[in-house]
Order: structure tokens, then C-alpha cells, then sequence
């Protein structure tokens, strides 16, 4: 599966890469050259947003579940994006997005006694290349010249609106740490926590894996050339391992034994339980829960600007 999804960004991405590249040849020659050969309509912006994480970690004041409901707004941080699109019809695009997010968790923000009680907490940065086909609910519509000149257009637009719905493959990496006795945050993936390399059921996980972006968008034409958006997406991921919480506690001398370089600190991250309700760190107690893979989204306010125009749906020269 994973192997399939990598052969489709890749494609996808090679795709949105060469049509790109033609149109900047055509671009180079000249702009109203470039108009002329293309029907196609491009943009290029950059965003900034909230980000959210839902998985084992944190969550809301009951027993976890893999739903929005589950969401710990306290826990919010931060997003970057950007990004290109094109227009292969009014209705119709293509977007190649590079975004960096930063996810934090903590069951100190809950008041649910086993996951308050279990007392991990996790940030990760996440870097993350998608490509995503957007499908407009409703599209901004150009305002034809008063006259109806053949190939006119005014500018401006009679709706400057656009809804629009997005789904696509996206690539990404990333690191969880944790704070440490030391009070430094140390890197979580090397450590083996939950024992990874000590079973032939439990390897060390990947830090680069793929996930399922989806969502709805709505952006606002403030000039011929800008408009302004927001969007707001869902990754559905591959993995359980973003906080590095996902099955079972390991006695410590199994840490030892999974080639940890550091078994000491990893068991102290591994279980730095509050003691509150006896046993329920014991080694074969549940840490995660391996069935629900972690999941991350983010709402982003976006600036996109328009370099290229249609000759048919788009203005042909702004």
C-alpha cells in the first residue's frame, strides 16, 4: 500500500512539475505568448494556520476516541504553507503543496484519570509534501465587457467567490520528542520505547510515511490578480507512531535488550506514570491503541496570486 502511494505522489507530483515548466517556457517568450498557447490558469501563494493533532495522547476530559469530539483546542500550535495550483478548468485544479506543522499532546491537559494518570506528553515537527485535486462547488464567474467584445473580459467578476471541496496523497516526516528528567526534549524514535526491535511483531518504526489530505476550501477575489482563502484539512495517516504511543508497556530490561541506546532514559520516557492507579503501567498494560492511526489537521488563511488565464472560463490578460 505504502509503496502504491509513493508511486502516485511521485507520479502526480512529476505531472504537476511538467506543466508547470511548459507553461514557464511559453512564459518566458513573452507573456501574451503564454496566454495564447495555455487554457491553463496558474497560482502561487503561501498560508499560515493553526494545527491539531488527534491520536493517544492529550485529548478531551473522557476515554479517548479517534473523533474530532476527542480534541484539545489548548493543544493547538502552529502551520506554514506554500504552495502552487492549476487550473485545468474553472472547476477543476490541481495543487502541489510543501507545509511545516508542529503537533504537541499531553495528558497533563486531561482530566480523564487513566490518560491523566499515564502522564506522557509529545511534540513533533512534521514536513509534509502533497499533491491535491480540488473539485469548485462554486466558482468565481468573470464579468464580460459591457459591449461583448469578442475575448473581453472586465475586471473584476460578477461572483468572486469560490467553495470547493480537496483530496489527494500527501508524503511526510517527522520526529516526536519528549521532555526528559533533564528537562531537555529528546528525540523518540531511537530510544524504542515500547520495546521496537525486541519482537518480530514490534520493529522501529519509519519517521517518513503518507497520510490522505482532505477537506473544503473558500477563497475571495480582493483584485484581478489575489485572492484570499480559507482551508480547512484532514490527514488521515498510515501510522500510530506520531507521539510514539501505540501498544503496550515493555518491562525495561526488554528496552535494553531492543538495542536502545540509552535504555535508562528511554524507560523513563516510556512510563512516567503519576502512580495513581496501581498496575496500570505494569509491562502488558495498554499504552495505545494500535487499531486507531493518528490523524493531524490544520486551517489555514491563504494569500493565492494568479500569474496565467484561460481562453475560454479564465480572463485572458489582467
Amino acid at each position: 500500500m505504502k509503496n502504491k502511494l509513493l508511486i502516485l505522489l511521485i507520479t502526480l507530483t512529476a505531472g504537476f512539475l511538467f506543466t508547470t515548466s511548459s507553461f514557464a517556457q511559453n512564459w518566458g517568450r513573452g507573456r501574451k505568448y503564454a496566454y495564447k498557447q495555455s487554457n491553463l490558469a496558474f497560482e502561487f501563494g503561501a498560508g499560515v494556520g493553526v494545527s491539531n493533532f488527534l491520536g493517544e495522547l492529550g485529548g478531551a476530559n473522557k476515554i479517548g476516541t479517534n473523533f474530532a469530539t476527542d480534541l484539545d483546542m489548548r493543544s493547538s500550535r502552529y502551520a506554514f504553507n506554500a504552495f502552487g495550483r492549476i487550473f485545468y478548468h474553472r472547476r477543476f485544479a490541481q495543487k502541489l503543496s510543501f507545509t511545516y506543522i508542529k503537533l504537541y499532546g499531553s495528558d497533563a491537559r486531561t482530566e480523564e484519570a487513566a490518560r491523566n494518570n499515564r502522564n506522557l506528553t509529545f511534540r513533533s515537527p512534521v514536513f509534509e509534501v502533497s499533491t491535491q485535486f480540488e473539485v469548485y462547488l462554486i466558482s468565481e464567474s468573470p464579468q464580460r465587457s459591457r459591449y461583448r467584445l469578442r475575448g473581453s473580459v472586465r475586471r473584476g467578476s460578477q461572483n468572486p467567490c469560490n467553495l470547493y471541496l480537496f483530496g489527494g496523497v500527501a508524503g511526510f516526516y517527522f520526529n516526536p520528542k519528549a521532555p526528559g528528567p533533564d528537562g531537555r526534549w529528546h528525540a523518540l524514535q531511537p530510544l524504542h520505547t515500547e520495546g521496537q526491535g525486541a519482537f518480530p511483531t514490534r520493529q522501529p518504526y519509519k519517521r517518513f510515511q503518507f497520510a490522505i489530505p482532505f477537506g473544503l476550501g473558500f477563497s475571495v477575489r480582493v483584485s484581478p490578480l489575489i485572492r484570499i482563502g480559507f482551508e480547512a484539512g484532514l490527514r488521515k495517516t498510515f501510522t500510530d507512531y506520531i507521539d510514539d504511543v501505540s501498544t503496550t508497556y515493555v518491562d525495561p530490561a526488554v528496552i535494553a535488550a531492543s538495542g536502545s541506546p540509552n535504555p535508562a532514559l528511554a524507560a523513563a520516557l516510556a512510563d512516567p506514570s503519576k502512580g495513581n492507579i496501581p498496575g496500570a503501567t505494569a509491562p502488558g498494560q495498554q499504552r495505545g491503541d494500535p487499531r486507531d492511526k493518528d490523524s493531524y489537521m490544520t486551517l489555514m488563511l491563504n494569500v493565492h496570486f494568479r500569474i496565467g488565464g484561460s481562453r475560454t472560463s479564465m480572463p485572458k490578460f489582467f
